[in-house]
């Protein structure tokens, strides 16, 4: 930081400007810290001049400014508790979106399963002759004789 009295160009007025404003600066923070709040409700409203600035008035601390505070600490509290209320029932609300999600795997896993049972009752590998003349074992589907699954399919290899 450069000396503002020593440079030639700054005129002599110019000099004490940041120090004024540094203790404008310091004593406005110390009035609106909690700690200093004893302290400055002792305290008359003064104010502080500087030939070229504006007046700046520091104010002591009054009953209406705690108040006012713990109206706005009351009401962040209760904003607050609304949103947890909020987060909790999107939670509620995810955990039994995801169970109908899994009894609906479940039971699309347990249809599947049960076709799989039905197809392997009505089907049967047999030997396929291919174009090449290889043959080859697959599964062919045989629909059911007799309703309410009495029926079977029996295979029975033997050679020719």
């Amino acid at each position: 930081m450069t000396n503002i009295k020593s440079s030639p160009a700054a005129p002599a007025r110019y000099a004490a400007a940041p120090i004024w404003s540094l203790l404008v600066l310091s004593l406005a923070f110390l009035i609106s810290s909690k700690e200093t709040t004893a302290f400055t409700s002792q305290l008359p409203s003064t104010t502080l001049r500087h030939p070229k600035q504006h007046n700046v008035a520091l104010l002591s601390s009054s009953s209406d400014d705690d108040d006012a505070t713990s109206k706005l600490l009351e009401k962040a509290r209760k904003l607050r508790e609304e949103v947890s209320a909020v987060e909790q029932s999107k939670a509620e609300a995810q955990k039994q979106n995801d169970a109908k999600a899994q009894a609906q795997r479940e039971a699309e896993m347990e249809e599947q399963k049960q076709k799989d049972q039905q197809r392997l009752r009505y089907s049967a590998e047999v030997p396929i002759l291919k174009d090449m003349g290889d043959e080859v074992m697959e599964r062919v589907d045989f629909p059911p004789r007799l309703k309410g699954g009495k029926s079977r399919i029996v295979t029975i290899q033997a050679p020719m």
